[in-house]
């Protein structure tokens, strides 16, 4: 019975050996293959092979843009041993395309060979330890991830890696930070997308650049067995590398830290010999850890800092910035891979287009004013930041974050105005100063969660270690100037100028946005001569400053006559200009645009959350949440969000992902609410929420002494009791939600019930030491 299946199943197979000896292939493209693109946004995809069968005169390949026939592509004259080479561009774009191989002659076609879901985008590597690895919750976001447009190279679970192939990249191997990460391209890039996550957990540097030159794709060391996945993937050129390892040396000892540098110029010269080309190198800066206490875990992170400064290919990405419910400190949840993922998108965004907004905020110096007892913090855009955080246990200072040497506690107060930050103090006890430390315990044991620097994006300042303190550079004179209407030459004074060695004269315009650059000059130039027509304003003034690599001067703001403007601040901004007179606010940044600095705003983002109380400022933080009750023991929030903090009694509780809590006792709750760059929202009005059992003990403390009456009643409620302490009473829903509380005048009188739906309530009343006394059931009618 079973001999036709045989047959067929051998006739089958007989057919797609003679199909494929038809024509043996050197390069054909494979299943769901991604070929990454050139910079013309297109790859070129090679067929190469032999004719073995001289029955066919025509060689034609056919290329289908998502199932539907784009072009054909033919060779004529094919004799047997003839060779057939085809060169077809495909451009990068979310479709997938589909190549079939035919052989003809003049009565009969045959389909040698196809390849189907192939995809032209971008390949990125993610390489590291455990961080990088990232499998917590990895299959959260595998129904929002495109399986089309995103591919994976690696084996089935339990495979050999012999058996590494193309998958989707909802395969685990990507892991959570790949899955954000893919995600956000696919969606905002329109391009597909490789991941390759070669990372392993628990390895160090060293182990993970050991290399094999006799055999670079030896698959028992984890850098062999990258590069045998890259090169079996095909791709010619690589996008992004990712890079997120340290831990190991961070927690370690300092004779690891100090042997990083060498090690990572041995990882990039060897990735630069063994692997295509690499565009980029994202490199994770790493967090602050609270395991295997290592001050100079500081070191390492200010080593990957300046890595921009050493490799013109690298961007570094923050790693800090996240609290412990999402940080246990050295692991990251779901969402706390959401953010670095977000971040590392920003950087991609900053390199690719150009955009300076996205760039890590990063420190360009510390100069020290010594006149004022302050040390001036300048970044490389607007930042922001909190004075301190109250956890309920405990509340953290963002002054005592800032090290002289390994002293905390000597900053007295912190100012931000614009790209600057301001540390006042009495005394330094040390020439370099540290932003964060090397490590943190808090007093539960959690590690450091804030306050942060962030900039206007949320995203958090690279932390920086041991950075020198400079002297404030010498404020410019002008001794003279001339204006013939086309063009304006100013004469520095010598003397000035002969004290600012090594630095240079800069030169901006004001406008009614804020001072715009025009032009810099050597420090010893004591003549300069600016063209009217270079640049144009209405308030005919000019800001002079002398910079250079690690300090800067004081801004001197000039009318075009050559004279001195009054400018109480001294930021450079004359007093008739100047959007906020009291404090400098030398960008002129207005972010609500409500004609105050935001330096003098005590709500500068207009979100009515008060600065000193916004965990995001310069971002709209998420509007103010009701708390509403379901089904008796369960609270949520009226607006959705990524994160609810929630708040029992005054005191943090918990945070979840869900939108739902469990009232497990009669108590006060509340929630705070946070969207997907862990912004926060005012505090909920507080909700006593009683649970159904005790709601019907409430209902039972009933008082034979004491009447409310009429029942039902409408607008007005009248009371009276034996009891002569009554101080007040509290009106309930019947499943525990507090709607109103009434101060009461004796032991009689009346409520006033406007206001209140139709329905059943319970009316619990007290004496003056807060104890219940008894309640009643009444009924509102319209």
């Amino acid at each position: 019975m079973k001999l036709p299946h045989i047959l067929t199943a051998l006739f089958l197979f007989l057919e797609s050996n003679i199909l494929f000896a038809q024509v043996s292939f050197t390069e054909f493209p494979e299943d769901m293959q991604l070929y990454s693109r050139s910079e013309n946004d297109t790859a070129l995809v090679d067929i190469v092979g032999t004719i073995e069968n001289s029955d066919y005169q025509k060689a034609v390949v056919k290329l289908f843009l998502d199932n539907k026939l784009s072009a054909s592509f033919n060779i004529d004259g094919m004799k047997t041993d003839s060779e057939v080479s085809f060169q077809i561009p495909i451009k990068a774009q979310l479709a997938e395309y589909t190549f079939e191989f035919w052989l003809k002659n003049s009565s009969d076609s045959l389909l040698v060979k196809s390849a189907k879901k192939v995809l032209c985008g971008d390949a990125f590597v993610i390489y590291g330890q455990s961080n990088a690895v990232s499998y917590p919750n990895y299959w959260v976001l595998n129904d929002s991830i495109s399986k089309k447009y995103t591919r994976n190279y690696v084996h089935y679970f339990g495979s050999s890696h012999k058996d590494d192939g193309w998958h989707d990249a909802t395969f685990p191997e990507v892991g959570s930070l790949g899955k954000w990460f893919v995600k956000s391209y696919t969606e905002r890039e329109q391009v597909p997308i490789l991941v390759i996550n070669a990372s392993l957990g628990g390895t160090n540097l060293k182990y993970l650049i050991e290399r094999n030159p006799e055999l670079l794709h030896e698959v028992h060391r984890p850098y062999g067995l990258m590069l045998k996945r890259i090169f079996d993937s095909k791709v010619k050129s690589i996008k992004g590398f990712i890079f997120l390892q340290g831990e190991s040396e961070a927690t370690t000892s300092l004779n690891d830290v100090n042997a990083y540098p060498e090690l990572f110029r041995e990882f990039k010269t060897s990735l630069s010999l063994d692997a295509p080309p690499i565009e980029r190198f994202y490199v994770y800066q790493l967090g602050v850890m609270n395991v295997h206490a290592l001050w100079e875990a500081g070191k390492l992170r200010e080593f990957k800092r300046q890595l921009p400064k050493f490799y013109n290919d690298v961007s570094v990405v923050p790693a800090t910035g996240i609290g412990y419910y999402d940080f246990d400190g050295l692991h990251y949840s779901l969402a706390g891979y959401g953010l670095l993922a977000k971040w590392l998108f920003n950087s991609y965004q900053a390199f690719e287009y150009g955009l300076k907004q996205y760039e890590s905020p990063d420190l360009k110096k510390v100069i020290n004013l010594k006149g004022e007892k302050k040390l001036k913090l300048v970044f490389n855009q607007e930042v922001t930041v909190k004075d301190s955080i109250n956890f309920g246990y405990y509340t953290s200072y963002m002054k005592d974050q800032f090290y002289g040497g390994r002293v905390s506690g000597f900053v007295n107060s912190i100012e931000r105005e614009g790209k600057n930050i301001f540390l006042h103090y009495e005394s330094l006890p040390a020439q370099t100063l540290t932003y964060l430390p090397g490590f943190f315990n808090d007093p539960e044991g959690k590690p450091y969660s804030g306050p942060y620097i962030k900039n206007r994006l949320g995203t958090p300042v690279l932390t920086f270690y041991e950075v020198e303190i400079q002297d404030e550079l010498p404020k410019p004179i002008v001794d003279n100037s001339s204006n013939n209407g086309n063009s304006i030459e100013l004469f520095l004074n010598e003397s000035r100028a002969r004290e600012c060695k090594a630095c240079e004269l800069e030169i901006s315009y004001l406008t009614d946005s804020g001072p715009v650059f025009l032009k810099s000059v050597a420090s010893q130039d004591l003549k300069v001569n600016l063209l009217r027509s270079d640049f144009e304003t209405l308030n005919d003034i000019l800001i002079l400053r002398y910079i250079s690599e690690f300090s800067e001067s004081e801004a001197t703001a000039i009318s075009l006559r050559g004279e001195e403007v009054i400018d109480e601040d001294q930021d450079g901004i004359p007093d008739n200009l100047d959007n906020c007179t009291d404090k400098k606010n030398f960008g002129q940044t207005d972010f609500d645009n409500d004609g105050v600095g935001d330096t003098c705003d005590l709500d500068a983002d207009g979100d009515l959350v008060p600065d000193d109380e916004d965990n995001c400022l310069l971002q709209i933080n998420p509007s103010q949440p009701e708390l509403l009750v379901r089904d008796g023991n369960l609270i949520y929030s009226s607006l959705l969000a990524t994160q609810y903090h929630w708040v029992v009694n005054g005191t943090y509780s918990e945070t979840t992902n869900d939108n739902l809590y469990i009232v497990r006792d009669s108590s006060e709750y509340a929630v705070i609410i946070a969207d997907r760059s862990g912004c926060n929202s005012v505090i909920s009005e507080a909700l006593r929420v009683f649970t159904p059992d005790e709601i019907v003990l409430l209902g039972n403390q009933e008082d034979l002494n004491s009447i409310v009456y009429p029942i039902p009643s409408q607008s007005r409620l009248n009371y009276m009791s034996a009891h002569k302490d009554l101080y007040r009473a509290e009106l309930y829903t019947m499943n525990g939600k507090l709607l109103k509380e009434y101060k009461l005048k004796g032991n009689e009188g009346q409520f006033n019930l406007n206001g209140v739906s139709e329905g059943s309530y319970l009316l619990v009343f007290y004496d003056r030491a807060n104890k219940k006394l008894f309640t009643k059931k009444i009924i509102k009618q319209n």
